[in-house]
């Protein structure tokens, strides 16, 4: 009898310590990935405000970045989404994301950031990655960061 007692007792610790132990699961998820964006965010505002390319220069400036986004796991969650958004008219992006089980969180690079096709670029899962930001000038001739997958 005292073995069904210690179970019963067992499993209603394991019921209330989940929710605890997947609330921060998350919130380490969402800083994790927050880090690693931070990463875009520095290299990004680096090449525009400290590097130059010529009018009609085929090859920027460029700097890499490795992304290492968190895997499912008992201890984080993974990414559910991850948006690069420019907005050319204020030289500005912003890059929102989202882990699985919370809300999206922003945050804001004082650059253009755009994908191959000089818009937004969208990625999630969880494998480490390594990205090319390449100083380049888009149709206008203005400056932007174009963000590409090296593999």
């Amino acid at each position: 009898m005292r073995h069904v007692v210690a179970i019963l007792m067992l499993i209603a610790l394991v019921a209330v310590a989940m929710p605890v132990i997947n609330d921060a699961a998350v919130d380490r998820s969402q800083k994790n990935v927050g880090q690693e964006l931070s990463k875009v965010q520095k290299s990004a505002e680096s090449l525009h405000t400290e590097e130059e390319i010529g009018r009609n220069s085929e090859k920027g400036p460029q700097r890499l970045v490795e992304l290492d986004f968190p895997e499912d796991s008992f201890t984080s969650v993974p990414v559910e989404t991850v948006t690069i958004e420019p907005n050319h008219r204020s030289s500005t992006t912003v890059i929102s994301y989202a882990v699985e089980g919370s809300s999206s969180r922003e945050m804001r690079v004082d650059a253009v950031i755009t994908g191959p096709d000089n818009g937004t670029y969208r990625l999630s899962g969880s494998e480490r990655r390594t990205f090319v930001l390449e100083l380049k000038r888009d149709n206008a001739n203005q400056k932007v960061v174009r963000f590409t997958r090296l593999n």
